[in-house]
């Protein structure tokens, strides 16, 4: 059986994870989801769900995954512009400089242990918050963090009572690792926009995102 992942990392309690199966369409039924305290419990529980048999065909981490020598990154700079388009805070989307150091270690950590048991898996970057401005489903005066699970049946659904916003972030990714295998209309990969961009886990990863070409 074919499996989504998202992950949304952070410090204790707030590391929010999601399994979906994967499908050619949207929305995406969550098969499980959950909070950890650290990538080792988020990857231990997402393995649990997966069994065996299962297989992880794609992987959405709300982390930054790779980074560029010197200054800003393109992908960075990209997405600012177009939620600039939309009336967005571009203050969303800060420098990797100036991220705390959960988000910024345990992606990467969560990451690389599952690559241990799929090395073939691809992974990308996600950035659920933003990612909701660009899907239009938020717009000027609204903000992220208020939206709930139950407003985006469009793109993920779960049963059960209402879940984080650490789940809801999960789920965010896992649709982000599904357009990355499918490529729907509109999303593309900006990775490739930072042509000297390193990846300190030595994986090739990618960023896949609905956005607009800017000059």
């Amino acid at each position: 059986m074919s499996f989504l992942v998202g992950l949304d990392p952070g410090g204790s309690g707030a590391f929010g994870w999601c399994v979906s199966r994967d499908t050619d369409r949207l929305p995406l039924g969550l098969e499980g989801y959950g909070v950890a305290d650290h990538a080792e419990g988020a990857v231990n529980a997402v393995l649990r769900l997966v069994g065996l048999s299962g297989q992880i065909v794609g992987l959405g981490i709300d982390s930054p995954l790779f980074w560029t020598p010197a200054g800003d990154r393109k992908v960075d700079k990209l997405l600012r512009q177009n939620l600039r388009r939309r009336g967005g805070p571009v203050s969303a989307v800060m420098s990797v400089n100036s991220l705390q150091g959960a988000c910024l270690v345990q992606g990467v950590l969560a990451g690389q242990l599952l690559r241990n048991r799929f090395p073939a898996m691809p992974v990308t970057e996600a950035h659920p918050k933003v990612l909701l401005w660009l899907l239009d489903v938020i717009g000027p005066g609204q903000r992220a963090n208020e939206v709930a699970m139950s407003k985006l049946s469009q793109l993920a659904v779960c049963d059960g009572e209402a879940v984080s916003e650490h789940i809801r972030d999960a789920a965010l990714a896992a649709v982000t690792a599904w357009a990355m295998l499918h490529h729907p209309e509109g999303w593309r990969d900006i990775a490739t926009c930072d042509g000297e961009a390193m990846c300190p886990w030595n994986a090739n990863v990618s960023y896949w995102m609905p956005v607009q070409r800017t000059t």
